[in-house]
């Protein structure tokens, strides 16, 4: 029964993998919408192999591996895709550069700055407590947040995120934020005592109420809570020795 247990996490990652695949499905027939569900299931997978090979300690090389790879199609390879989708909605109106499909191809560059962030974290010694770079999984979340604001008729912001102007600006934010080299709050918890975890804490409580007010279009905010939470933890908290992901 161990042996068929210690595949249990393999088997949620595979199913974060599945997910993938069925959002990129789903941007390539142009439903956005339910293309950013099937990548916040994948979330939650990704969330949940890590926490049953913990719980069953079924550690292994594969499953790191199985890990990078699902979420490089999860989180890498879906946001590209949507974005390529919010990309084909946008206004070319007064665009005098030429044909605007290569925006849209720009969109791709995200999966190639998450594979490489991936790949980096998979050989990096020195993450054993945070993160160094934004992770994939809320690197995708920002595009997942941004396709819900720009679907949002009531939202001021809808307009704008239409714009190819703002959809480069969003993609090289998306490209810079995995690869930079400041320091992101991981949700590792060594103890529950506040003084230890305050900031996950403080992370935990401000995502909830940004969500209870934004519903899904507030996943973007959270991210930038997320950003500029860990910034001020860098800023203004003793750095740890060990940072991981």
């Amino acid at each position: 029964m161990k042996k068929y247990l210690s595949w249990l996490p393999n088997i949620i990652t595979l199913s974060n993998l599945l997910m993938g695949c069925v959002s990129i499905k789903f941007a390539l027939n142009g439903n956005l919408a339910d293309a950013t569900y099937f990548i916040l299931i994948a979330l939650v997978f990704d969330f949940f192999d890590g926490f049953a090979a913990r719980l069953l300690n079924a550690h292994s090389l594969i499953g790191k591996d199985l890990d990078s790879l699902a979420d490089m199609v999860s989180f890498g390879v879906a946001p590209s895709m949507l974005l390529y989708g919010l990309a084909s909605h946008a206004n070319f109106d007064n665009w005098a550069w030429g044909n605007p499909e290569w925006v849209g191809y720009l969109s791709f560059l995200i999966a190639i700055a998450s594979a490489y962030r991936l790949a980096k974290f998979n050989n990096d010694t020195k993450q054993s407590y945070g993160f160094i770079g934004l992770p994939t999984p809320a690197n995708a979340l920002i595009i997942v947040g941004l396709v819900w604001m720009a679907a949002d008729t009531d939202s001021f912001l809808a307009e704008k995120l239409t714009s190819p102007y703002a959809i480069i600006a969003i993609i090289a934010a998306c490209c810079w934020l995995p690869l930079n080299n400041l320091h992101f709050i991981a949700l590792k918890f060594k103890n529950f005592s506040w003084k230890d975890n305050s900031s996950k804490y403080i992370l935990v409580i401000g995502s909830a109420l940004l969500f209870a007010m934004f519903k899904f279009s507030g996943l973007f905010y959270i991210v930038c809570f997320y950003i500029l939470l860990s910034v001020a933890m860098a800023m203004f908290s003793k750095p740890e020795d060990d940072v991981a992901v």
